[in-house]
């Protein structure tokens, strides 16, 4: 396996990743049926990020894949905090990236996929300086392998999406890992 930089020519297949995995994440959460606009917006929002990777020369946006002979296994981001993290975490977001599009397809899943394309964005991180990063997650499953990896939530939103349903919001140092 591979953790590269995508080039534009993997535009289509990440395409295809982030549906596939967004579309198991909506399923395994029980909320496929009821929640069609959600699944369509997250996918959608999703595009965006890897469509202003390729967009922008500055790169506001740091992207990688993960790559397994011709396929694209999983993907990462690091970029702008979105809004729900400015709103309950009072950083200067200037110098504080959000960690974000972390999808791997399902059959890949537990398998460290994941925890490399991470460690991959802490080292990017670590060489340009950047001394500490946020992260937030919505989904059951996905906040489960993110206290497995990088401990407790700083903050919980509980019930943000329904009885049950909590958002959580991750604030860490990157000499921590």
């Amino acid at each position: 396996m591979q953790i590269v930089q995508p080039v534009i020519g993997d535009i289509n297949k990440i395409y295809e990743l982030l549906e596939t995995t967004i579309h198991d994440i909506f399923h395994r959460e029980g909320i496929l049926e009821t929640h069609l606009d959600d699944l369509i917006n997250e996918i959608n929002g999703k595009k965006e990020i890897i469509k202003d990777f390729f967009r922008d020369n500055k790169h506001e946006y740091y992207y990688r894949i993960a790559r397994i002979e011709d396929d694209i296994v999983g993907t990462i981001a690091c970029g702008q905090a979105n809004d729900v993290i400015k709103k309950h975490l009072k950083l200067d977001y200037k110098i504080t990236p959000e960690i974000k599009s972390v999808y791997v397809v399902p059959k890949y899943q537990r398998k460290g996929i994941g925890r490399m394309l991470f460690e991959n964005i802490i080292r990017l991180l670590k060489d340009m300086g950047i001394l500490e990063f946020c992260l937030d997650c919505g989904f059951t499953k996905s906040q489960n392998a993110w206290r497995h990896i990088i401990g407790e939530p700083t903050i919980v939103l509980y019930d943000h999406y329904g009885k049950y349903a909590h958002h959580m919001i991750w604030h860490r140092r990157v000499s921590e890992f």
